[in-house]
């Protein structure tokens, strides 16, 4: 029951960071796309950036080790890396982000930055504790700036997009606090993009346009990863079990996605090619 758990725990994991990077690239190819970046969205896509390394990266640590016993070492390098220092950057980005949003001038916003070199360098030290509060204290700042910004904005949308964002930063921080390595955590980390690609599809917010192209094929392709890693799972379950049939249920849970996708597929051209004429 316990080792059920764990592979559900861990699948809710995956299938989060893989949504969370897909959603982090949507933004990003939509926010380039808009015609004129002002300084808010150039902080923007670095944030967007960061949480795309972050997710992306988790999930394919996650992913290698469900599917590979002996990952390369220079990809596991490589991956830890750039997750790490992606946890580092991203509180600094998102509360720089914030006080963009407040309109703080940039050298105030400088002491996030060097709040999280100092928590970086005592981290090295062995005071394990000082990332965990540099993280924190950042993202509490963003809860509390987006709190002010509520209070400042007399745009209705706008007004209504910052408390659900610090809304979602709050879940974030508190989830995080309890387990950094959980499910819940992951699920949690998502919310923030899912609500930006809501308010900016639903009301062009900061002026961003997001294709629909570009939204299904990201979460078609997102989906069928997931698809083909639970497949996997699967077909080692059964040949854990049964190892004669493990080959046979692989290639008919495959067939059975194809059969799916396909009518999928000729719906969403269709539908384009509707929109288009």
């Amino acid at each position: 029951m316990k080792v059920s758990a764990m592979v559900t725990g861990s699948f809710i994991r995956l299938a989060a960071l893989a949504a969370g990077a897909a959603a982090s690239l949507l933004l990003i190819v939509s926010w380039f796309a808009k015609p004129k970046l002002d300084r808010a969205d150039r902080i923007m896509i670095l944030v967007l950036s960061a949480a795309d390394v972050w997710f992306g990266f988790q999930a394919i640590e996650l992913y290698l080790y469900f599917t590979l016993d002996n990952a390369p070492f220079e990809l596991r390098a490589f991956t830890g890396a750039g997750r790490r220092l992606a946890e580092w950057a991203l509180p600094a980005l998102l509360a720089h982000l914030a006080l963009a949003w407040r309109g703080v001038p940039f050298v105030p916003t400088l002491a996030v930055y060097l709040a999280g070199v100092l928590a970086w360098l005592a981290s090295l030290t062995g005071v394990r504790w000082a990332e965990a509060v540099y993280t924190s204290g950042a993202l509490a700042l963003v809860i509390a700036v987006s709190a002010l910004t509520v209070r400042r904005q007399v745009d209705r949308v706008r007004r209504r997009f910052h408390v659900v964002f610090g809304a979602c930063v709050a879940l974030v921080l508190a989830s995080g606090a309890r387990d950094p390595e959980s499910a819940w955590f992951a699920l949690s980390s998502v919310l923030p993009a899912l609500a930006l690609i809501w308010f900016v599809s639903r009301f062009n917010l900061f002026g961003v346009l997001i294709g629909r192209r570009s939204f299904f094929v990201l979460t078609l392709a997102a989906v069928s990863s997931l698809y083909l890693f639970a497949v996997r799972r699967i077909a080692d379950f059964v040949s854990f079990e049964v190892e004669a049939l493990s080959g046979l249920v692989e290639v008919a849970l495959i067939f059975g996605a194809a059969v799916i996708w396909i009518p999928v597929y000729e719906w969403i051209t269709r539908y384009f090619s509707r929109r288009a004429g």
